[in-house]
């Protein structure tokens, strides 16, 4: 039987990373003449392994990228805050480009482009439009309109949900006449705002379980009961994730009129953590902590008049509630109140700048990062990039991952790749799941620290299992490959389908190629077909080329297996041979030679072969300059040579190995986030890797394809009857 070798199909895009908002610094950010825009598609680069100098991407082809005016001058194209429309505008069309990007296609964002999308956000019922809609696709040899701008798809941290424990205060009061457990207790709990903490209190994220709980335990069950310590030990089990019992403690603390019990019960509430979920009492808790005059209390208050969760939606009162918090020493209530001028109608840049400004002041870490967003961007305040990477920079060492995520964009887009991984490594030590997935690619190619598989797999594997796609896709292959990790199709298979789940294009060839080949799987043909499918109208060439096959041999469809359909195998051969891949376009040639589907035209599959030869895959350049050469003859299908050749183009079919289109350089694709392996273009279970050493082990296997239609074919390996 023959041997069948693991899969690996290659693409590419950006070098790293698929983030928002964060621009790049002073040298990197390009005019705003209007002379067209590009966002680039960036092909990898081999790394040695045993290099441990900065590596840099370089450009092998640019997917192009037109924006129209509006967008730049009115809706903040360049620079749109986090979490914001635009934001997630750019990322949906970035995403698209990145996954399916055509070299040999420019992409012109339409006029009415963002408007479509914002109807379909805001509807009663709604949803996230087709990218295709939003696009269009000419030649990259037309010039973008003469209107549009300049402007590249540009990487940056997300907008994650602020945390109100963050900053400190700088009351002071002193511990006097307590044991030892009680002033311990506080040491290692106490909340920033609160006036009776010892020291400059301590941020919820930073207690330290270990040594907080058995103190606090000790302090908050000595008699008599005192309720100030059974909620800092409630807020020492909250931080254990031991709710029903942190709700036990803010119960007899509340009971007891200590009005800090009522927010750590409201804010359990609002979770539905150790007690029913219910916005309603959260609301109500929160108004009782607030009325005590407890400063956290008003914050929480304004997150449900800002949401309509347990109060009437109301932006005004939402506004009230952050700003006593901020002018109470809770700092992030001056954040979320600059985030309501951002994200609010009408937007008011200045007034976002001016209250993020107080919120850094105050020592909120967030403020920091809004106030880094606003001069980096300059809405609201004068530009200065220098200013917005000093801001990050704070924001970064006070503890933000988020801020940490975001300096190490700036250190990326700056080139200096060393210093990005480091932060990389900060924010991804603090669970960051976009910093977890990035590092992973740093380490998997080696950009800006030493190629290391076994740390890529180590930092991917926490992102993929958060729900990172691009870090399930880089799994599966990294389990394909044995690449960091031993090779385990089974594993491959079921990571390139979470990302499938997650309509990563890339994956469901994959997962359709495991499928065909029975790797790791049970073979199924049919479901192979379906997923093909759905990459295909994706756009994604190899997706298309594999599901032209399985038209061409009858695999898997609903009416019969073996039933041939040749108009749609001519369909999606030839977009997939439109885009360059080589497989379809010798496929394809093969129906316009016999005018199967098609009409027949001896000169099209000449100009298909010929197309195909040019292909950097040894075996495709071989295969087709021989069925050129064949063509010179019209008793071409008599020919013996031919009928040798015909049952590896048929092998060869872009269906079950999914061999890359390659680049420029002759090397083959994966996506961005991949390493480049060997080329792999072994179809229907021929291993090159060993029969290319025998070349005559590997003319038998055609030889007796072509005596018998079969290649020693088990467990329906697309073994249709020629």
């Amino acid at each position: 039987m023959l041997g069948m070798r693991k899969i690996s199909s290659i693409l590419t895009g950006l070098a790293l990373l698929l983030q928002t908002s964060l621009p790049p610094l002073a040298s990197s950010v390009q005019s705003d003449d209007p002379i067209g825009a590009s966002g680039f598609i960036r092909r990898r680069q081999p790394v040695s392994p045993s290099s441990n100098q900065t590596t840099q991407t370089s450009r092998n082809f640019e997917a192009r990228v037109c924006v129209p005016p509006d967008l730049v001058t009115n809706e903040s194209w360049r620079y749109p805050y986090p979490g914001s429309e635009m934001d997630v505008f750019k990322s949906l069309l970035r995403d698209y480009i990145l996954a399916h990007g055509d070299p040999g296609v420019q992409y012109r964002i339409k006029d009415q482009a963002f408007e479509i999308f914002r109807r379909a956000r805001r509807a009663s019922a709604p949803y996230t439009p087709d990218p295709r809609d939003l696009l269009d696709e000419v030649s990259t040899q037309q010039a973008c309109p003469p209107t549009n701008y300049t402007n590249a798809l540009e990487v940056g941290p997300d907008d994650s949900p602020p945390n109100p424990t963050a900053q400190p205060s700088a009351v002071k009061s002193p511990a006097v006449g307590k044991d030892p457990a009680e002033r311990k207790c506080e040491e290692l709990a106490d909340m920033p705002y609160d006036p009776q903490k010892v020291g400059s209190g301590v941020p919820f994220a930073q207690i330290n379980i270990s040594e907080a709980l058995p103190v606090c335990e000790q302090a908050a069950t000595a008699r008599p009961l005192r309720a100030r310590y059974q909620y800092l030990y409630g807020s020492v089990l909250y931080k254990a994730e031991r709710y029903a019992e942190a709700a036990q403690q803010y119960s007899m603390a509340r009971s007891a009129g200590y009005a800090w019990g009522s927010l750590g019960l409201g804010m359990l509430n609002a979770s539905g953590l150790g007690v029913p979920h219910d916005y309603d009492r959260a609301a109500s808790l929160y108004r009782e902590a607030a009325n005590a005059g407890i400063p956290p209390a008003y914050y929480k208050l304004g997150g449900l008049y800002e949401t309509g969760h347990g109060a009437p939606l109301d932006w005004g009162e939402a506004t009230k509630c952050y700003e006593k918090a901020g002018d109470a020493g809770v700092a992030e209530g001056y954040a979320q109140l600059s985030t309501l001028y951002v994200t609010g109608k009408p937007q008011n840049y200045a007034e976002a700048a001016k209250w993020a400004q107080k919120a850094a002041q105050g020592g909120s870490p967030r403020g920091s990062l809004l106030l880094g967003w606003h001069y980096l961007t300059g809405n609201g305040v004068q530009k200065d990039e220098a200013l917005a990477a000093k801001l990050y920079g704070e924001a970064a060492r006070q503890g933000l991952p988020e801020a940490m995520y975001g300096l190490g964009i700036i250190y990326w887009v700056a080139k200096d790749l060393g210093t990005a991984a480091h932060w990389f490594h900060e924010a991804a030590q603090k669970g960051y799941t976009q910093a977890q997935d990035s590092l992973g690619n740093m380490f998997y190619h080696g950009w800006g620290v030493n190629q290391d598989s076994h740390a890529a797999f180590t930092w991917l594997l926490p992102a993929a299992q958060a729900g990172s796609a691009r870090a399930q896709r880089l799994l599966g292959i990294m389990y394909d490959d044995g690449d960091g990790v031993t090779r385990n199709p089974a594993e491959a298979a079921a990571w390139y389908r979470k990302a499938a789940e997650r309509d990563d294009a890339f994956a469901m060839t994959q997962l359709g190629v495991h499928l065909r080949l029975g790797g790791g799987v049970p073979w199924n043909e049919a479901e192979a077909m379906q997923w093909f499918r759905k990459a295909a109208d994706k756009e994604f060439a190899l997706a298309e080329s594999s599901l032209g096959y399985g038209y061409m041999q009858g695999l898997g469809q609903d009416r019969g297996q073996g039933m041939q359909d040749y108009g749609q195998a001519a369909y999606w051969l030839d977009r997939a041979a439109r885009r360059g891949d080589a497989a379809a376009q010798i496929n394809l040639g093969q129906l316009y030679e016999r005018g199967w589907g098609v009409d027949r035209d001896l000169q099209q599959a000449k100009n298909l072969y010929l197309q195909a030869a040019r292909s950097p895959v040894p075996q495709y350049k071989k295969q087709a300059e021989m069925l050129v050469a064949a063509l010179s003859a019209e008793t071409r299908r008599k020919d013996d040579s031919f009928d040798k050749a015909l049952p590896w183009i048929l092998l060869g079919g872009a269906a079950l190995l999914l061999s890359a289109i390659s680049s420029s350089s002759g090397k083959g694709n994966r996506p961005a986030d991949s390493r480049e392996s060997s080329v792999d273009v072994v179809r229907q279970g021929i291993d090159f890797d060993q029969k290319m050493k025998d070349q005559q082990s590997l003319d038998d296997a055609i030889q007796r394809l072509a005596r018998t239609g079969t290649a020693d074919c088990t467990g329906g390996l697309g073994c249709a009857s020629q």
